[in-house]
């Protein structure tokens, strides 16, 4: 038996995330979770497509454009919002904090789909300015977010300096110096895609290495995909600690993106494929994926 994962985001959207079914082996029951045939962010990507025109945007401001790409990219553009559905009751063992409330699995699938996503609004962004600024004021009146902006984190001012070319080219000549057994593949990756690289990154540092992880960590426990596990206030701060980060990043890729030099694209990404912002093993080719979670759906 199949099972829809549908999530409203509004009176004017409801997200297909994928579908359930269950599958025994070796007399273990596992639920195995499809992604949707078009990807969470496509979906809101041709949502906000369909809305007006914006023509009286106040400006560019950080903070509204960081929680307006978190909201395309993370809150609602990836399987995150399959565990923040308000529209489920609360889980009642999410109160215990030994328990960890998301599975690697789902981990994975969240990284994936929010990098993918941010690499495909950063392209927007550099492929036509106007029309990024059009969709981010679209998305920052029609998503709904807990808050409607944040103050830049300075303490990881690092994604935006890495954007400088005399400090990028320093990061990287360095870096590539200390690891040429690395170079030529991380060279290769930067002229490949240098988006999702960059990305990678991004989504690394201001999302994975932030306080998901202490929902993430913690005992294994049938965990159930009809009960929101995440309480609003960590709806929250989730949503404020990587738009607090992302602020810098997105000031980085607008620079970097508005860069007049002799620099390629790939030459101006490729520090940000260096420690400590650049992730070990993500996948620069995957947009989705699908997922186990173990045990039968709870009751």
């Amino acid at each position: 038996m199949m099972a829809e994962l549908r999530i409203r985001v509004n009176d004017d959207l409801v997200l297909d995330a994928g579908r359930v079914a269950e599958h025994a082996e070796g007399g273990q029951i596992w639920r195995i979770v499809h992604p949707p045939r078009q990807t969470m962010f496509e979906q809101i990507l041709a949502y906000l497509e369909r809305q007006p025109a914006v023509t009286d945007w106040p400006g560019i401001h950080l903070g509204e454009e960081a929680i307006a790409a978190v909201a395309v990219t993370l809150r609602w553009g990836s399987y995150l919002a399959v565990l923040l559905d308000s529209g489920k009751p609360r889980w009642a063992a999410a109160q215990r904090e030994d328990i960890g409330r998301i599975s690697d699995a789902e981990m994975a699938r969240m990284n994936i789909e929010a990098s993918a996503a941010l690499a495909g609004w950063l392209a927007i962004m550099r492929a036509d300015y106007h029309h990024y600024l059009q969709l981010m004021w679209t998305a920052h009146r029609h998503l709904p977010m807990p808050r409607k902006t944040v103050r830049r984190d300075k303490a990881y001012g690092m994604l935006l300096h890495l954007a400088d070319p005399e400090y990028g080219q320093q990061v990287a000549a360095a870096g590539l110096g200390a690891r040429h057994d690395h170079g030529q593949s991380l060279r290769a990756a930067a002229e490949a895609q240098p988006l999702r690289l960059l990305a990678n990154a991004l989504i690394h540092t201001c999302w994975r290495n932030g306080p998901v992880e202490s929902i993430h960590a913690g005992a294994l426990a049938v965990l159930p995909l009809g009960q929101r596990r995440l309480a609003p206030a960590e709806e929250r701060l989730l949503v404020r600690t990587t738009a607090e980060r992302l602020a810098s990043g997105l000031w980085g890729a607008s620079t970097l993106a508005m860069e007049q030099s002799a620099r390629t694209w790939p030459e101006r990404v490729l520090p940000y494929g260096l420690p400590p912002v650049a992730p070990t093993g993500w996948t620069l080719t995957e947009s989705t994926r699908a997922l186990r979670l173990y045990g039968a759906e709870p009751t």
